[in-house]
């Protein structure tokens, strides 16, 4: 997938929310969220998978693999703690 076909996908799914930090993913199935969310972080854009991986973990709290993913995405920033907490999440 080309880059430019990208950012019509991530406009086409997100929308400002007010008061909200960034965009705010409006999907509600899991698996477009987590497909969107992996695509990008293939691509090294840590920052806009951010938003999917956090809707993916309000459908469902207990996706281990989002809390890892979203590790990652911390550990990429150098926020160690959010990173360890992320984690370590999955194993409670």
């Amino acid at each position: 997938m080309n880059h430019k076909s990208t950012e019509a996908t991530k406009r086409r799914h997100t929308a400002p929310t007010e008061g909200s930090a960034g965009p705010q993913v409006a999907i509600d199935d899991l698996a477009q969220v987590c497909a969107q969310a992996h695509e990008l972080m293939a691509q090294g854009a840590y920052e806009e998978a951010m938003p999917y991986l956090q809707r993916a973990l309000q459908l469902d709290p207990n996706y281990a693999p989002g809390y890892c993913h979203l590790g990652q995405v911390y550990y990429s920033r150098m926020m160690w703690s959010e990173a360890e907490a992320n984690f370590k999440r999955p194993s409670r």
